[in-house]
């Protein structure tokens, strides 16, 4: 199944109907309760490609600017 709703992928998932990519806090309190666990773990430590993307400007705006440098800290980092 293709969905891009995380309630129905948790939703699918908690029925024990697949696997699903799904962010943390959306499945903080199942991975809890044990009614889910992680797979995979090895390769969800900052892999793949992160994009940022916004509008083209001689001078980004202060909270673009204060976005990109946070993400590029705390992504960039510890990546051997």
């Amino acid at each position: 199944m293709i969905c891009n709703n995380i309630e129905t992928r948790l939703h699918f998932s908690l029925q024990g109907l697949g696997i699903a990519y799904l962010p943390e806090f959306a499945v903080r309190q199942a991975l809890s309760e044990g009614r889910l666990c992680t797979i995979l773990d090895s390769y969800s430590k900052r892999t793949g490609v992160f994009y940022v993307l916004w509008p083209a400007s001689k001078y980004p705006s202060p909270k673009v600017r204060a976005l990109v440098n946070f993400l590029c800290e705390h992504f960039l980092k510890d990546t051997t």
